[in-house]
Formats: C-alpha cells, structure tokens, sequence
C-alpha cells in the first residue's frame, strides 16, 4: 500500500515536471522563433539574448528529457527543487522591485531618482525619469515660455553632461538669443515610438502641466519600426522594457523573468562604464590627431540591421501609427506644434551611407521611402527637416553608436533653437 502510493506520487511528480518542462520550452519557441513577434523584443544586445534563449531552450529540453526517462525519485525531487529555488528567487525580486524601486515611497528609491539610486547614472534624472536636474513645476514659471520636447533617447540627450545635451542647448540658445525667457521640458524618454510620446503627451495634459508649444522629434532610424506588435513597455529595476503582450510569455518564459532582467542591467550598466571610458578614450585620440580613425571604422551590425528593416523593399512600416500619434499631438495640445526630422545614420553619416551601399543591391532597396511619405502626409505640419544638416555636419556622431556625440547635439540644438526664434508666438 506504502509503496503504492510512493509510486502515484513519484507519477504525479513526473507528470507535473514534464508539464512545467513542456510549457517552458513551448514558450521560448513561441516568442523568439515563430514569428509571434515580428522582431527581436531587445533593440540591442540581441546577440546577447538569443544565445541565452538557445541556451534556455537547451537546457528545458534537457531537463524534460531527464524528467521522463528517470526512473530515480531522487532525480526528480532535485529538478522539482531546482524550479523551486528559481521561482522563489524569481518572486522575491518582484517583491523587491514592486516595494523597494518602483514607487517613489520605496526604501531605496527609484533608479532615476538622483538622490538614492541603485546603479548612478553617469546622468541622473530628475524623479519622473527626464533628462533634467531638478523636477518640472506644473505650472509654466513666471516670466517664462515652457516648450514640450516629446521624443526618444535623440530627445533624452546624448551629450557627455546634461548641458551637452539637445535639449538642453536649446533652452540655452533660446535664453541667450531670444528677447524672454525660455524652459525647455525635455520629455524624451529612450525607445519611445510616436505612439508612446503621445500617451505621453495625454499623461502630461491629464496632469495639467502646462506649456506654451510641442515639439516632437521624428527620428528616422527607427520610429516608424520600434512600435513592435505584441509587445508592451514595462519598468523593470527602474529601467523601461520591452515585454510580450500575452501572459503565457510573460510568466513561462525565463528571460522574461525579473531575474534575467536585473542581470541584463547590470550587466548593461557595467558595459556602458567601459564603453563611456572608450569613448572618453576615443575622442582624446581624435583630438590629438590621430588619423586612423577611419581605417578602423566599420558599421555597427545593429545598425546595419536597422538599414535593412528600414529600406528593403516589402518590409513593413508603421505609417498609420505615425501619422495618428501626430496628429493626435496636434489635435489635442490646442498650442503651436512642431515636427523636428532627424535622419538615420544613412543619410546622416556618409562613412556609414558609402560602407552600406558597397555590400547590397541597391534596387532592392527604397532609401528615399520615408521622405516621400512625409512630403505627402506631413506637409501639413510645421516641420524642420535636419537631413541636410547633419549630413554637412561632420563627425558628429558617436563611435559605433547611432547618436549625436557633443558636436553633433550641439549643431542640431542650435538649428532648431533658431527655427523657434523665427516662430510669432516666442517673441
């Protein structure tokens, strides 16, 4: 009697780790290799996150395979406990991040908050995670015109110092050449689409901040690509990504975990410290005249992806989504509004533009598409189109990166600072 009942539930052990096993694997190949989702659900450190869904899937079938061929109860309990002390680690970082980081209340604070952080930044944000020194005031300051710039990491800034930074070389070219004052709101938040820069918009209407005019940047490299189906934004240690839709994914599958999450961002963080001294290394060298910058020079592989998403003949484009967001921002903020297009790095480099064109066929390729839809759709917007200016602007992006180094902030920010100052409604 004893043994039989150690027997149903040695089964019942069995038949709940193959279920578990089962559902896992099910769940990586369902997110990340059959086309649920249409790209990649990381904008970078793709490599990174497919060898560890290979190597996830690997190791799911590799324990399914142990959990129905074992005959050894022992086995079973070590993989029963093994999912245990993964799904416990797993519930006790999402306690930590839900009553530790992810409120203003929490014991440690938000990762953006400048005051008490986790990982510092090298440039903290004010507490709603804006690319500004102090928190914005509801209400416009006395004396002052209050510009809403809506938009991505472009509009977040990119500069070595927060005055290095788009916006805020706006504000400064504004003040010193304007004939009032000016504050400009950088509302840029790295990886938003038009879509969610006007969720934003209706967030920062809802909360009754004020403003005297929008300005939304268009960044062609990827606004009309980054809206991925399926997919949502969530923060995660303070940091905003990108997770599935659907909650199967979301709970089965392991890199969809908080404990994968808050190592793939401290394992970013690290990796932007190194990256932040190459840089600083980098433009030493070039300042000191180095002259093989350009022989070391070669495209980095997710920019070359994004070229081919971009401009490859049938490859779809988000251009109904686009132009509602826009014209929901115009609709709704009842204020003058404004179209900033920033190029890719196509037409904006021409190392990049020359080094692409050399290995493809161009005729499979629509490099002028999004300019032709935007003289079509867009030309009832006030719009300032950079193309040509960053184009005559000269190394001013970053090394292997898709953003404007000080130089080319600097360029970009004044241009636009004195398209404004051409506007009535400034004076």
């Amino acid at each position: 009697m004893v043994k039989e009942s150690r027997f149903r539930n040695a089964l019942g052990l069995k038949i709940f780790l193959t279920a578990v096993c089962l559902v896992i694997a099910i769940s990586i190949v369902i997110q990340d290799y059959s086309g649920y989702l249409p790209s990649p659900i990381f904008n970078q450190n793709q490599s990174l996150y497919f060898a560890c869904s290979i190597i996830a899937l690997l190791i799911s079938l590799a324990l399914l395979g142990t959990v129905i061929l074992s005959k050894r109860k022992h086995v079973l309990f070590a993989i029963f406990f093994l999912f245990v002390a993964f799904y416990s680690c797993e519930l006790i970082v999402r306690l930590f991040d839900h009553f530790f980081i992810d409120r203003p209340s929490g014991l440690i604070g938000l990762y953006y908050n400048h005051e008490s952080v986790i990982l510092r930044r090298p440039n903290p944000t004010n507490r709603m995670g804006f690319n500004e020194g102090y928190d914005y005031s509801k209400e416009i300051p006395d004396n002052k015109k209050r510009i809403i710039f809506l938009g991505d990491s472009y509009t977040f800034g990119s500069g070595s110092t927060l005055d290095k930074s788009y916006c805020k070389i706006v504000e400064t070219y504004l003040n010193a050449n304007g004939d009032a004052k000016y504050e400009v709101m950088n509302a840029g938040v790295p990886g938003y689409s038009p879509r969610e820069s006007y969720r934003l918009f209706k967030f920062l209407k809802k909360e009754s901040y004020q403003y005297d005019a929008i300005v939304l940047s268009l960044f062609l490299q990827n606004d009309f690509t980054d809206q991925i189906k399926n997919t949502s934004r969530k923060a995660v240690c303070g940091v905003i990504q990108r997770f599935p839709k659907n909650a199967f994914l979301r709970w089965f599958h392991p890199l969809n975990g908080y404990v994968f999450r808050y190592a793939l961002v401290t394992w970013v963080y690290f990796k932007i410290k190194r990256s932040i001294r190459r840089e600083a290394e980098w433009e030493q060298a070039r300042a000191a005249g180095a002259d093989d910058q350009e022989e070391s020079f070669e495209v980095n592989p997710i920019t070359r992806r994004r070229i081919q998403a971009n401009y490859l003949k049938g490859e779809a484009h988000g251009f109904d989504e686009v132009y509602s967001s826009i014209s929901g921002i115009e609709r709704e903020c009842g204020k003058p509004f404004y179209i900033v297009v920033i190029p890719d790095q196509f037409f904006g480099d021409e190392k990049i533009r020359r080094q692409f064109l050399s290995n493809v066929d161009e005729s499979k390729y629509d490099f002028l598409i999004y300019y032709n839809w935007i003289e079509k759709h867009l030309n009832e917007f006030a719009l300032l189109d950079m193309t040509q200016t960053i184009q005559q602007c000269s190394d001013c992006y970053k090394r292997n990166d898709m953003h404007l180094n000080d130089k080319g902030n600097l360029t970009l920010g004044e241009v636009v600072g004195g398209y404004l100052l051409e506007q009535e409604w400034v004076h």
